[in-house]
């Protein structure tokens, strides 16, 4: 009898917690709220051509089998950052995955605000467009199966969004696959995606456009590690593209009619490999006929047989960009017109395909260094893994500085554009630097006037009465118009010059490297997949 009032307060208690579910099937429409909550999907639903529904904050939709979501109407959904939709599955006691989000045919866009969309596993699409419009903010869609997002015209919105852990082996794009459509993304990563081609975005006869998106650890089976296009425009413009692989095109397969734009975007640590064999095109395979402009990128240790960083036939045009230690066989291939004000860390030992005159050392920059007639030299690139914009800024003393076209868009800060993605911003010299030792102490105190545009200002020092860049050291960086070097006597020297270098990185916004790529960039092995 004692049992009684445990059983009793158990089913109580069960049956609490799950007061508020609601279960959907079938037209559907209004409001769904937290009130609500959980919304378990037990049959298709479907919002009719005259129906709105809006989905609110914290709402959790959960399907409980291969159900489709069907959008014929408007679907907003307003979550917020820290508190977002869900539409998931328990992949465990539902095996059968879910079918997606499929919007088609609506002439007003839909909105999906701080969404999750997870463990889908439809071969069209955990979300799919069909001659929609569709805005995604601040969305993260990962671990579907096959597609993550389909869309087969219409035009869609991305910005602030994230794809992880999709697609498989086999297909065209992981994350996204589309044809004749209008894409734009902004501010989103691409990560850990697997397809037999274009892992992470996958486009035919497409207009794209991608800012300040990365690309990171995505795997094709065979062509295109992220990218894999035909007959479509793209556009990329401050993008990274870091330690994808492919057999073929270990960052890209652009072919047929297509035309590309690859601005201040970073290639680094791609591998074209699959399974331990080596494959061709450690970066950029651009067989299509364009035009394809290439400016100041940067091709940093991307390995590939034939070709270590570009592969390009048409119209090509590959300017102020920068190629340091990718596989040299050639490191640029194919037949571009034009290769002008660039810098190799080393000489390329094949010269084969490039424009006459390429590499013969017949002129001089503004800099002092031996160039060809087209502005290109052989040079480390002087990198400050410090600076600003993390392991590729420039240092104070770099060559690519001012090593650009000197009739080109200058840089923000007025002088001649520097080779590469992140320029080095220049402000007036500090001209009042006034230095005092701390008593007895070890410390140096530096002193100067502020300037007002700054925002931070960088330290460094040589032994003796005269500085040398050769023999210079960075000492720190500081926000305000003062340094206490510490221990600044701790050796045998008894005269330093200092020097304090002035800039604002604000202005320089238009170059900023995403956020979300800064800890993954790094000296290991690019050769991570396959192996």
């Amino acid at each position: 009898m004692k049992r009684w009032p445990l059983i009793v307060l158990s089913l109580f208690f069960a049956t609490a917690a799950h007061a508020d579910t609601t279960f959907v099937s079938g037209t559907v429409g209004g409001v769904w709220d937290l009130s609500g909550n959980p919304y378990i999907v037990q049959g298709s639903p479907l919002i009719p051509a005259d129906s709105t529904l809006e989905i609110q904050r914290g709402v959790r939709i959960e399907f409980q089998g291969p159900f489709a979501f069907i959008v014929q109407g408007i679907m907003n959904c307003l979550g917020d950052i820290g508190d977002s939709i869900y539409f998931t599955q328990d992949t465990v006691d539902f095996p059968d995955r879910w079918q997606g989000l499929r919007f088609s045919s609506v002439d007003q866009p839909s909105l999906m605000r701080c969404v999750v969309a997870e463990f889908g596993g439809s071969y069209n699409g955990t979300i799919r467009v069909t001659d929609s419009q569709l805005t995604l903010e601040h969305a993260t869609v990962r671990n579907c199966a096959i597609q993550s997002f389909n869309v087969d015209g219409g035009q869609v919105v991305l910005s602030d969004c994230h794809f992880a852990d999709n697609g498989v082996q086999g297909g065209c794009g992981g994350s996204l696959r589309a044809q004749d459509a209008t894409i734009s993304l902004q501010n989103c990563r691409f990560e850990r995606s697997g397809a037999l081609d274009g892992a992470g975005l996958c486009v035919y006869r497409t207009s794209l456009t991608a800012y300040s998106c990365t690309f990171d650890h995505n795997e094709g089976a065979i062509w295109g590690g992220t990218i894999y296009a035909d007959d479509s425009d793209l556009d990329f413009r401050n993008c990274i593209f870091e330690s994808n692989a492919a057999i073929m095109g270990a960052a890209t397969y652009i072919i047929g009619e297509s035309s590309t734009i690859f601005e201040r975007c970073v290639f680094a640590r791609n591998h074209a490999v699959r399974n331990g064999t080596e494959g061709t095109y450690g970066a950029l395979f651009l067989p299509a006929n364009g035009p394809h402009r290439i400016s100041n990128c940067l091709f940093y240790r991307n390995v590939g047989m034939n070709n270590g960083a570009i592969f390009a036939n048409g119209i090509v045009t590959i300017e102020q960009s920068v190629f340091v230690e990718n596989t040299d066989n050639p490191i640029i291939g194919g037949s571009p017109d034009s290769v002008r004000y660039n810098a190799f860390h080393v000489r390329p030992p094949s010269l084969s395909g490039m424009p006459s005159g390429f590499g013969i050392l017949t002129e001089t920059n503004g800099n002092g260094d031996s160039t060809d007639i087209y502005g290109n030299f052989f040079s480390d690139p002087g990198f400050d893994p410090a600076g600003q914009y993390g392991e590729f800024s420039l240092s104070f003393d770099s060559h690519l500085r001012d090593a650009g076209n000197p009739n080109g868009t200058p840089d923000p800060d007025g002088t001649i554009p520097d080779l590469g993605p992140y320029p080095y911003f220049w402000l007036q010299a500090i001209d009042d630097l006034t230095l005092y030792r701390v008593g007895e102490s070890l410390d140096i105190n530096l002193r100067w006037s502020s300037i007002p545009e700054a925002v931070e200002y960088r330290v460094y020092r040589t032994s003796g009465g005269e500085f040398d860049w050769d023999a210079a050291y960075y000492v720190g960086t500081t926000d305000s118009a003062g340094f206490l070097h510490q221990n600044a006597f701790s050796d045998t020297q008894n005269s330093y010059t200092y020097i304090v270098i002035a800039f604002d990185s604000h202005q320089a916004i238009t170059w900023q490297i995403p956020e979300h790529v800064r800890h993954i960039t790094s000296d290991s092995d690019p050769a991570f997949f396959g192996n």
